[in-house]
């Protein structure tokens, strides 16, 4: 999501989809990198979700919906065990992961 795009919300025609139809198509990604505050931030966490999708051969928003505990899980391993990535990084990959993000739960702090 760009820095300073806006979701918006128009009076519908007949016919039309409602505005939740509407909501529920933008990408759980850009719903959740719109909360960040810093340009910094968002860019890590969509590099982040980049890097989920490409290692677990995510192709579509749909199957990232799709997305449960553990692909997460298979995901902190990989990045542990095989990218030979930092804590830091391994804990910030948890914060944006999709099924962690859809739920709001909070990753483990493991170092």
């Amino acid at each position: 999501m760009e820095t300073g795009t806006e979701i918006q919300i128009t009076a519908d025609s007949p016919g039309a989809l409602s505005p939740l139809a509407k909501l529920a198509d933008i990408p759980e990604e850009e719903i959740w990198l719109a909360k960040q505050k810093s340009a910094r931030t968002r860019r890590a966490y969509k590099l982040d979700v980049q890097h989920f999708m490409k290692t677990l051969h995510i192709t579509s928003y749909e199957e990232l919906r799709k997305v449960d505990h553990r692909a997460v899980i298979a995901w902190e391993r990989i990045m542990r065990e095989i990218d030979e990535a930092e804590p830091s990084t391994i804990r910030r990959g948890l914060r944006c992961s999709p099924a962690c993000s859809s739920t709001e739960a909070a990753p483990s702090r493991r170092t």
